[in-house]
């Protein structure tokens, strides 16, 4: 069983008169950009959070190269210059939009939502350039051994295996550094497992039939160069070329064969790898998981930090009892954001704010 799916796209945006749209909204972003460093300086914990029409983002006290602010949440992450460059191919706003939408509103709304954002709150959208890519699939018809690194060929240069408890676990092809086409095959369950992040990955590989206990994820990091050279322009290009885009990296340059012949190149494409080959051909771009699963299962994986911090918490101070621990807990709890001036209920509505359920489509 095949799951394909973009796990990671980035673009960027140029807006209409861009300073003078975005004037006011800059202003405001200086002054929490000033608020955030505050914040930081005083506790590693606290977040600057700002509400942006009906989306909600934390502010970081920095910048990066060219992008003075740099918002993000569970979903985005958005970066805007103080200025928009003489040059015409830098464009002042740069989107990410993160793996957990894209997997659960799927590339194409998850798009239309923070475009429709940028036109409302930041400024008209004048042109978008695709500037990153991720295209995979998730199988459960694929398991890697020692002699798969001699039965890949293709355009890569480099290729390394990485191993754990002495097995196989992921080959990657290409070099990320580069500005073209990086690829990993990995191990998915391991990774899952092993960060104990997105667990929702499980109810995703139960709902279409894989075996849960062996998904490999096949999966292209695509750079600018690449679209530059085959004149694919904006996210709506992406959308409409995927199919294109990835019988490339998975026809002409990542091929796993059945190395039975002297020459690499004259040997036949494996089985397993004909059907990868056509991941794409049935893909219709939609969410495959609910974002409230999403959440509901993330949250698990907060409990034994939660559980280990709280008994910690009692072992210092001689309390055996649970139900004694969790009232100390919740005491000092309350007095500490009376301190904070805040309120248990306004500090998880801020948090709450982040996960952007008023996004739900």
């Amino acid at each position: 069983m095949l799951i394909p799916m973009i796990d990671t796209l980035c673009a960027v945006i140029d807006i209409v008169d861009y300073e003078k749209s975005t004037y006011e909204l800059l202003k405001l972003l200086e002054q929490k950009k000033e608020e955030a460093k505050l914040v930081a300086a005083s506790s590693a914990s606290e977040k600057e959070i700002i509400k942006i029409g009906n989306l909600n983002f934390e502010i970081l006290p920095n910048g990066s190269r060219r992008y003075a602010f740099i918002l993000h949440n569970d979903g985005y992450e958005v970066k805007l210059a103080q200025f928009r460059a003489t040059k015409e191919c830098f464009y002042p706003v740069f989107i990410k939009i993160k793996s957990e939408y894209l997997w659960s509103n799927g590339p194409e709304n998850s798009w239309k939502i923070i475009i429709d954002w940028v036109n409302n709150h930041v400024g008209k959208v004048k042109a978008n350039k695709i500037s990153r890519l991720d295209p995979c699939c998730h199988t459960d018809e694929f398991k890697l051994n020692i002699e798969d690194l001699y039965s890949f060929k293709g355009h890569f240069q480099q290729d390394s295996i990485h191993r754990d408890n002495r097995e196989i676990n992921a080959i990657t092809f290409g070099s990320r550094s580069g500005r073209n086409i990086y690829s990993r095959i990995y191990n998915k369950v391991l990774e899952v497992n092993t960060k104990n992040q997105k667990l929702w990955f499980y109810d995703v590989w139960s709902q279409k039939g894989l075996d849960i206990d062996n998904v490999w994820n096949i999966e292209f990091e695509i750079k600018r160069d690449f679209f530059r050279n085959r004149e694919i322009e904006t996210v709506e290009d992406v959308f409409q070329r995927i199919r294109d885009i990835w019988q490339h990296c998975t026809g002409e340059w990542l091929v796993k064969v059945n190395y039975n012949r002297s020459r690499i190149e004259r040997c036949e494409v494996d089985e397993n790898w004909r059907k990868v080959q056509q991941a794409f051909n049935q893909y219709n771009g939609t969410g495959l998981i609910s974002r409230v699963k999403q959440i509901e299962a993330d949250a698990s994986i907060l409990i034994p930090g939660a559980i280990g911090y709280i008994t910690s918490f009692a072992a210092r101070n001689g309390i055996t009892n649970i139900d004694d621990v969790f009232n100390t807990v919740y005491q000092q709890g309350v007095q500490y954001l009376s301190h904070k001036q805040q309120d248990f209920q306004s500090a998880i509505t801020k948090k709450m704010s982040l996960l952007h359920k008023e996004c739900e489509v």
